[in-house]
């Protein structure tokens, strides 16, 4: 029995581990940095295959393109930009007195970031698209360069605004984001035991996708979920960097299970 196919757009940006060849070999970061530094696993929760229309990931990892950050942030005063000078916890992202130049920088983005926004672009253009649900995987405690620097972070947060000069823009109306929420932590039971309780809200305020694409008239949502559901002492490795498979399949299911009940509930 085929599969059918659901006119959703998935959003993986964070989900890459790679250093781009262009840079590799200026960085100070390892393995462990760059799995850490990742939205850990995003790639493969979130890969649900031919049942929606399409799906954009990066295999780059963030700190050399973070496809969420605004091309033009790319001074290293900035040092959370779209190239970062360092990682989440402080640390240098490259060796001392080595930052790309606007060449580099150049080069960089057209191999890596402008494709993934044209892609984007297109696939939301043919107007075949219901929905866009853009995918993060998130640390349980904001690390220091983030907005929420060492609040506890829900195991599902779903964001449906972003804040402008003009004030506040909804990407997705608020009953239709609090059923996607509420649908994920139906598929969760028991496994929602965050301090923060899960809820609906705004993006980040650096968040540049949300920017772009939740003005297209399209409803576009922010899903992220904690990685303590999987990087854990019972299902990670931590010698290995690896997650258990089954648990990443099971919680991919689970994932899918909750977006198409919603999907229905909304269409």
């Amino acid at each position: 029995m085929l599969k059918k196919k659901y006119p959703i757009l998935i959003l993986i940006p964070h989900g890459g581990y790679l250093v781009p060849e262009e840079l590799s070999g200026y960085e100070t970061v390892d393995r462990f940095d760059l799995f850490m530094q990742a939205d850990t696993c995003a790639n493969d929760l979130f890969c649900f295959g031919d049942r929606v229309a399409a799906t954009l990931d990066a295999d780059a990892s963030r700190l050399f393109v973070d496809l969420d950050r605004s091309y033009k942030d790319v001074s290293r005063s900035k040092p959370d930009g779209v190239v970062k000078a360092t990682t989440l916890f402080g640390r240098n992202t490259f060796r001392d007195d080595v930052f790309p130049d606007e060449t580099a920088i150049a080069n960089i983005l057209k191999r890596y970031y402008f494709p993934f926004f044209m892609a984007a672009e297109r696939i939301i253009g043919t107007g075949e698209i219901d929905c866009v649900i853009e995918c993060h995987t998130v640390m349980p405690m904001g690390p220091p360069a983030a907005h929420d620097t060492g609040a506890p972070r829900a195991t599902v947060s779903v964001a449906h605004t972003f804040s402008r000069e003009d004030g506040a823009i909804i990407t997705c109306q608020e009953e239709k984001a609090r059923l996607l929420l509420e649908s994920i932590l139906q598929g969760l039971g028991d496994e929602d035991q965050s301090i923060m309780p899960s809820g609906i809200g705004e993006a980040p305020p650096r968040s540049s996708l949300i920017r772009k694409f939740g003005i297209s008239g399209v409803p576009y949502v922010r899903l992220s979920i904690t990685k303590s559901l999987f990087i854990n002492d019972t299902h990670f490795n931590y010698d290995y960097l690896r997650v258990d498979e089954l648990r990443i399949r099971d919680l991919r299911e689970t994932l899918w299970q909750g977006i198409l009940r919603w999907y229905r509930r909304i269409s």
